[in-house]
């Protein structure tokens, strides 16, 4: 008979999870989402301080959002909901991307190419070359608030050349620019 009492004992001390009046554990609140990734250069090396902008498609009134990638190329941006977002990534040198659609979850591997080249002369009014100046190719759809997004500029050399590289495809705004004389738009 003892024997059946002991198991009947063990039995009701198994099914006891907590002791009576214990507070139940309460959930895991779920993180936001976020749309985060890894931007790499044409051979496969992180690139560091890119620029990434994201627009959530379904959320137009609110501010786009912006980050920079980490010494090894890494970004997050948490957005306020699951839907889609347009995603723009440049960096100094490389052609910029842009990922039409994408939603936050997995991390998004993002390769910059090399990029085309766009070459001149500034010339004055005259015809005459214009060393120094500062000559900047502007896509034409580019993020305004951040100085650095959507140009690339480089300064004329002592014949008026010069050359921009890291261009991607687009229109783009050519401006040259000479303190104390002006500047050019075409």
């Amino acid at each position: 008979m003892v024997s059946i009492a002991t198991v009947v004992l063990l039995a009701f001390a198994a099914g006891a999870d907590a002791p009576a009046g214990a507070p139940e554990p309460k959930p895991t609140p779920t993180p936001p989402p976020v749309l985060q990734g890894v931007v790499k250069d044409p051979r496969g090396k992180p690139v560091e301080k890119a620029l990434v902008v994201a627009r959530c498609t379904d959320r137009y009134g609110e501010p786009l959002l912006q980050a920079r990638t980490d010494a090894s190329g890494r970004f997050r941006l948490a957005v306020a909901g699951s839907g889609p977002c347009d995603v723009r990534v440049e960096a100094r040198g490389l052609a910029s991307v842009r990922l039409e659609r994408v939603r936050p979850g997995p991390p998004l591997a993002v390769t910059l190419a090399k990029g085309g080249a766009i070459e001149g002369t500034v010339r004055d009014a005259a015809g005459q070359p214009v060393p120094g100046a500062r000559v900047e190719a502007s896509w034409s759809r580019s993020v305004t608030w951040d100085p650095d997004a959507g140009a690339v500029s480089v300064s004329t050399d002592a014949r008026g050349r010069f050359r921009l590289e890291g261009i991607g495809r687009g229109l783009h705004e050519i401006t040259g620019r000479l303190r104390g004389a002006g500047s050019a738009r075409r």
